[in-house]
Formats: structure tokens, C-alpha cells, sequence
């Protein structure tokens, strides 16, 4: 099943035509559902990639395939960015991985560093 907000709007990706049709048809059942108010609706993930798109548009560097840009702007929006919807928390504090230090990268690259530090010790890479 694939629920969407238009109709015909998944049509356009190859990859979901490879994987939902084949040349008898479609192997699956499309649902136009979606609303902004309503039980099934997508606001969040559309949030994030407005976010993602508004950071995107101002940045350099990023069609070079191995940028750190997209990582790091992950690590931002999840660990240090207030989120309205969260009552001004984080999400990885909401997830029970919240940073207890002021200096919020700091205490990413510190646990980071902790955390490598244990796997060397343990054995992995």
C-alpha cells in the first residue's frame, strides 16, 4: 500500500515503479489520504525537509559525494536544535540521549570520543 498526499504524485521515482509495478500493473494499492488535519498526515517529515532544503539552498561543497555537511547537519537538527514541537527540547533528549553539557557539541565530541575509546579497549573497530 502507498498512501500519499496527491495522487499519481510517486509515479514520478523509478525506484518505487521498479519495486510496486510490474507490467501487468500495479502490485499495489494507492491511498490519497493524507491532510494537513486529520489521523494520517506528514507535517513532521515535511518540516525536516524544509529544514534540510532552506540549509541546503545557502550551502557550498555539497555535490561533492562524501561531505560531512549532511551528517553534521543531522547531528544538529537531532542533538543541539530547539524543536517547537518538543516544548523546546531535543529529539535525542526526547529519545533519552540528551547531552547534559552547556556546550552541546562539545559534549557530542567528548561521548564520541569516550565511545571509541571503550570499543578500542572491547575489541572492535
Amino acid at each position: 500500500m502507498i498512501v500519499s498526499c496527491r495522487p499519481c504524485a510517486y509515479l514520478q521515482y523509478t525506484g518505487i515503479k521498479k519495486e510496486f509495478f510490474t507490467l501487468k500493473g500495479s502490485r499495489t494499492e494507492h491511498i490519497s489520504h493524507i491532510r494537513l488535519a486529520g489521523d494520517m498526515n506528514n507535517n513532521i517529515v515535511e518540516r525536516l525537509h524544509g529544514t534540510k532544503r532552506d540549509r541546503e539552498k545557502v550551502m557550498r561543497g555539497l555535490k561533492i559525494d562524501e561531505t560531512p555537511i549532511v551528517t553534521m547537519q543531522d547531528i544538529y537538527y537531532n542533538h543541539i536544535r530547539h524543536h517547537q514541537g518538543l516544548h523546546g527540547n531535543k529529539p535525542a533528549k526526547e529519545a533519552g540521549l540528551g547531552i547534559a553539557d552547556k556546550n552541546r557539541w562539545l559534549g557530542l565530541i567528548t561521548k564520541s570520543l569516550e565511545t571509541n575509546r571503550r570499543l578500542k579497549l572491547t575489541g572492535h573497530k
